[in-house]
């Protein structure tokens, strides 16, 4: 009884999770087309193997090189990337709470950050604050990480209540065209 309960709660935080991705992309996806000259997709497209090659240079151009043990995609929720060029301008990592998945996203930054041709891209963390860690006291490892790594960490909350590294979410295309 006890295993079938955490096996929900479990299936609930996935589900959770995957909607307020779905969320996020819309929501995202229609401020960033409308108003810069970007395209927006979802990272599990570029997960699959690429018959387009358009999707194949983005997917390339957001490769990590681990050496010998071959190259990889960072975590990316979405990508965000120019159309002309297909090179990547930023990823946005969407999760409900913080945890372990925070600092998950900020080794990726680094990563990202350890070549010149992945560089310059913008690592941006979405939240709903669940936990309200933010907005609470602006204290603890999980805060002073995404301070210190992300681009933007962007709640999803009126703007009246951004403060330090915190964002609106509506202010990503502010950030993106910075």
């Amino acid at each position: 009884m006890e295993r079938e309960i955490t096996d929900i709660r479990k299936g609930r935080h996935v589900w959770k999770g995957n909607n307020f991705q779905k969320l996020v992309y819309y929501i995202v996806s229609d401020m960033i087309e409308t108003k810069l000259p970007l395209k927006v997709i979802e990272g599990k497209q570029l997960e699959e193997r690429q018959t387009d090659p358009k999707l194949d240079k983005v997917k390339r151009n957001l490769l990590v090189d681990f050496g010998e043990l071959g190259c990889y995609l960072p975590d990316a929720d979405i990508v965000v990337y120019d159309p002309n060029d297909l090179c990547v301008k930023a990823i946005i990592s969407c999760k409900v709470g913080l945890h372990e998945e925070i600092t998950q996203t900020a080794y990726w930054k680094m990563k990202l950050s350890e070549s010149s041709i992945t560089r310059h891209i913008k690592m941006f963390f979405v939240t709903t604050d669940s936990d309200r860690k933010f907005f609470g006291l602006i204290t603890g490892k999980s805060a002073a990480i995404a301070m210190d790594h992300f681009d933007a960490f962007i709640v999803l909350r009126n703007a009246e209540q951004e403060r330090h590294a915190v964002h609106a979410l509506a202010r990503i295309v502010d950030k993106l065209g910075k």
